[in-house]
Order: structure tokens, then C-alpha cells, then sequence
């Protein structure tokens, strides 16, 4: 109960009220199931710019809240530096965010206005088992022609994210022309930015292996939390259809007569 009338606790909770009032929007649009890469990323360029606003032209009026809250309730008063903004940064540090903004340059949106070259390419060099100094150059090349291509093509108009992008591109067999810009767009769609996915996952994980179950293999692992995540999906699938694709499987063992 002492600290709940200790400095710190007060700070803190005027602290969390003024950066949660910044960061909701990023919040939750990072929890969405699916996330457009180019407003996240726009978030998160928002939030930092706010927060850095914050700690240059607003911690004296911070503190100065602070000290008259502790003062109303007779709170001792300690001084304190400007460290608690950091996490922010720490989380999508410079490489982080330059990445994100090299994936941002892949969005199809408005005609793949966003479209950069020379960033794309260099999005290339965060991923170096993928592609080495050779296939850097033939990407390069690639893209010229891409995007020369898709813009012509009515089948990528109105298109509203990498999604749709990566799908068009499977159906009109563009993934097989231009490979390597298609492989930079299978990488984007799997690069983890806290979705709601990843964060449900690690949830389910301790409902699925328990202390009494702790020694299921990953493979048994992975599939108990799939069913479990997207048990909205799985409920819909009926017993015997299930049952009718595990027959169908391979031939059993053993018949019944």
C-alpha cells in the first residue's frame, strides 16, 4: 500500500494516461487481424513525433501536474528524469522502421503511388539468404518492368493492400514472371508487426500446453493452437466431413466387418 502513495506510482499513472492518449490508435490498429502495412506504418511515424513532442515541449507541464496531484494528497516530491519514453523507440528502432518503410513502398494502393525503387531494392538487403548481390541487380531490373506492367493492367487497379497484390499476381501467373519482386511481397505479408495473430498465439499457448501436457511434440503443438485460434473456422467444418477426409487420407490397417 506504500507505494500506491509513493512519487513513481503517481508519475507513472499520469504518464500512462497521456501516452496511452497518443498511442491508442497505433494500438489498435496493430491488433487488427488484418493490417494495412502503410497506415501502421504512418501510425507509428505519428506516435513518435508525438511522443518526442511530448518529452521536448510537455514534461514540465507533466511534472508540474504530477507535483500538484502528490502536493493535494501529501506525497513526497522527487525528482525525476525523462527516461520513460523510450520503449516506443526501443520497439521499432531505426532498422526496424526503415524496413517498414521500405515495405511500405510495395502497397499497391492508388495505383501503387508509393511505389520507390531504389527502396524496394534496398528492403532487399534485410533479407541476405534471400538475395545475394546478384540477385540484388536482377530485382532492380525486375522492378522497372513490374511496375510499368501492373500499372497497365486493369486486374491491379483499385487494389487496397499486399493481400490483394499478392493474389492478383498469383492469378495472373504475374508471380511466375516476375519471381523475385513476388518472393519481396511473401515477405512482407509474413514480416511479424505484433498482429493480432502473433499475440493471440502466444496466449492460446498456455491454455494448449499445460503442466500436464508439456511434453507434446511442435508439430501436435502447432496444430492444437491453429484449431484453437481459429476455432470460429474450425466450428463451422462438420464431424463428418472431417471423418470422410481422414479415410480418404491413405488406406488403414485394419477393416471392420
Amino acid at each position: 500500500m506504500a507505494y500506491l502513495r509513493s512519487f513513481d506510482f503517481v508519475f507513472i499513472l499520469h504518464l500512462m494516461v497521456d501516452v496511452l492518449a497518443i498511442t491508442n490508435e497505433l494500438s489498435v490498429a496493430l491488433q487488427r487481424e488484418e493490417q494495412e502495412i502503410v497506415n501502421a506504418m504512418h501510425l507509428v511515424e505519428t506516435c513518435k513525433l508525438r511522443l518526442q513532442a511530448m518529452r521536448d515541449n510537455e514534461w514540465d507541464e507533466l511534472l508540474e501536474k504530477v507535483h500538484q496531484f502528490c502536493y493535494s494528497c501529501d506525497i513526497d516530491v522527487v525528482e525525476m528524469n525523462d527516461n520513460y519514453l523510450q520503449e516506443l523507440n526501443d520497439r521499432f528502432d531505426e532498422v526496424n522502421t526503415e524496413l517498414l518503410r521500405c515495405v511500405s513502398c510495395l502497397s499497391p494502393k492508388d495505383e501503387f503511388r508509393a511505389f520507390n525503387l531504389s527502396k524496394i531494392v534496398e528492403m532487399a538487403n534485410f533479407y541476405p539468404y534471400d538475395f545475394d548481390a546478384v540477385l540484388v541487380r536482377v530485382l532492380s531490373g525486375e522492378l522497372k518492368n513490374y511496375i510499368v506492367d501492373v500499372r497497365c493492367h486493369d486486374a491491379f487497379a483499385r487494389l487496397k493492400g499486399l493481400g490483394d497484390l499478392a493474389r492478383v499476381m498469383v492469378e495472373t501467373r504475374k508471380n511466375i514472371i516476375y519471381p523475385h519482386v513476388y518472393l519481396l511481397i511473401k515477405l512482407a505479408l509474413i514480416l511479424p508487426v505484433a498482429t493480432a495473430t502473433v499475440e493471440r498465439a502466444f496466449s492460446a499457448m498456455k491454455y494448449i500446453k499445460t503442466k500436464s501436457r508439456n511434453r507434446m511434440s511442435d508439430t501436435y503443438l502447432n496444430d492444437c493452437l491453429m484449431t484453437y485460434i481459429e476455432r470460429d473456422i474450425c466450428e463451422s467444418i462438420s464431424i463428418e466431413s472431417i471423418m470422410h477426409r481422414f479415410q480418404n487420407t491413405k488406406s488403414r490397417r485394419g477393416h471392420y466387418v
